[in-house]
């Protein structure tokens, strides 16, 4: 799972999130292109972590803070789906908001 052995396993400035970004989008989704339609459909983890690792300080940091201390799964889970997150739950938010170390968090 490339989750957990790419994003959980590293750590990501700003410049690696935009390149591990370009590298899925440009890279691996057009390969699974030749198959589907729409191959970031099978790689919504993958997709919804880079919308995550790309996010600029000031929402990440805002992010961050609803996810920790807001009450209930449901408003925690329209704070992901406003960004466009709709794959990861608010826990794998955290962990993947945490491989950031381009934001003080």
């Amino acid at each position: 799972m490339m989750l957990g052995k790419v994003i959980l396993q590293n750590s990501f400035s700003e410049g690696g999130a935009a390149q591990f970004h370009f590298d899925m989008t440009r890279n691996l989704f057009p390969i699974f292109g030749i198959y589907t339609t729409k191959p970031e459909n099978h790689f919504k983890l993958i997709r919804d972590s880079c919308v995550l690792l790309n996010l600029s300080s000031a929402p990440a940091m805002l992010l961050r803070e609803t996810l920790k201390h807001q009450e209930g799964f449901d408003s925690k889970s329209s704070a992901l789906e406003e960004l466009g997150v709709y794959s990861l739950s608010p826990s794998q938010a955290l962990i993947i908001l945490s491989q950031r170390n381009h934001t003080s968090l």
